[in-house]
């Protein structure tokens, strides 16, 4: 009788520690500074480091024990766009998921200091490892605030097997926990500030490698240097339809001076500041060449997820419209 007795106490005093260790967290051992601007404040843990922002990014932070990644982006919402159901770009459930690396695994609604949140988290499947990237989306002060963190799903696994011998004193990785408690700290903190912001008619890039081009998107005209103009008939990057960008050939930058001389398969890459998403495309047809587009306008049709990058032709005259066909393969982070 006194020999089953053992495993039973053995077990109690184990499960005992780890409810201790988990009831308690980690949280309450990290130190924390605090961040703020005119727009936005939060605290943050000391060890975090700050990093450069790209594009819409306000700020970000990386943690250089565990490599978790935090932004902070916002992009002032253009007048034609309508945001996807629930933040999560329609392009996501629509193309195979075997050519992109993003999957969605949930999806909730999160209270942030009274203010609305949309919370959704995906795995990432990128250079033979798997990440894990929660996204919080707040709309206020006429713009779209994402809140992204990114970490590694491989070490969370291997740490959450190991948290029972953690709490007893034989491992040493509290992975899982840390990166939550330091996700909390963020997120129980931040405070968006009403303010007035400078609308821009930028909300990403358009990029073609094999060209060497890079071109800002644009939402109000096609007649600015270094950008090309997102028809406002067509659908945004990553919603539901088929997205085109009208470039001059041979005026104001002449973006798409040498859009003819793409080849099937060349790739076209999106990245966009209002889902904070990178696109990528691979051209399927060049060369359709379209005479009466003044009487009978190009379409871009729901459904058809397609992009359209279009231009004059020929070169210096209005008389076609030439346009090359995109379909997309992939949807990436945005880093």
């Amino acid at each position: 009788m006194k020999k089953a007795v053992y495993p039973i106490i053995i077990i109690c005093v184990l499960f005992s520690a780890l409810g201790l260790a988990l009831t308690q967290g980690y949280g309450s051992n990290i130190e924390t500074q605090h961040f703020e601007s005119n727009e936005i404040s939060f605290d943050y843990p000391a060890s975090w480091q700050k990093v450069t922002v790209h594009g819409s990014q306000l700020v970000a932070f990386q943690d250089p024990q565990s490599g978790l990644k935090m932004t902070i982006s916002r992009k002032i919402v253009p007048n034609s766009y309508k945001p996807p159901q629930n933040f999560v770009p329609d392009l996501i459930n629509n193309l195979n998921t075997s050519a992109g690396s993003l999957k969605l695994i949930s999806q909730q609604i999160t209270d942030l200091d009274g203010t609305k949140a949309h919370d959704n988290l995906y795995r990432i499947k990128m250079n033979n490892s798997t990440l894990e990237q929660r996204e919080l989306w707040i709309e206020t002060n006429g713009a779209l605030y994402s809140v992204i963190f990114t970490y590694s799903q491989d070490s969370h696994q291997t740490a959450a097997n190991s948290s029972l011998l953690d709490a007893i004193g034989q491992g040493s990785s509290h992975e899982p926990v840390q990166n939550y408690d330091q996700i909390n700290i963020v997120t129980q903190s931040l405070k968006i500030n009403a303010t007035n912001l400078i609308a821009t008619p930028k909300f990403g890039t358009l990029a073609i490698p094999s060209l060497g081009v890079e071109w800002y998107m644009r939402s109000d005209t096609v007649n600015a240097i270094n950008g090309v103009y997102h028809d406002s008939k067509s659908f945004y990057p990553g919603l539901n339809g088929t997205s085109g960008f009208l470039g001059h050939h041979t005026l104001y930058s002449a973006p798409f001076a040498r859009i003819n001389e793409l080849k099937i398969g060349s790739v076209v890459i999106i990245n966009d500041y209002l889902t904070q998403k990178k696109y990528t495309y691979n051209v399927v047809s060049n060369g359709e060449t379209k005479w009466d587009y003044k009487v009978n306008p190009i379409q871009f049709p729901k459904g058809t997820n397609e992009l359209l990058l279009i231009t004059c032709w020929p070169p210096g005259y209005k008389q076609a419209a030439w346009i090359v066909r995109c379909k997309p393969v992939a949807i990436e982070p945005l880093t």
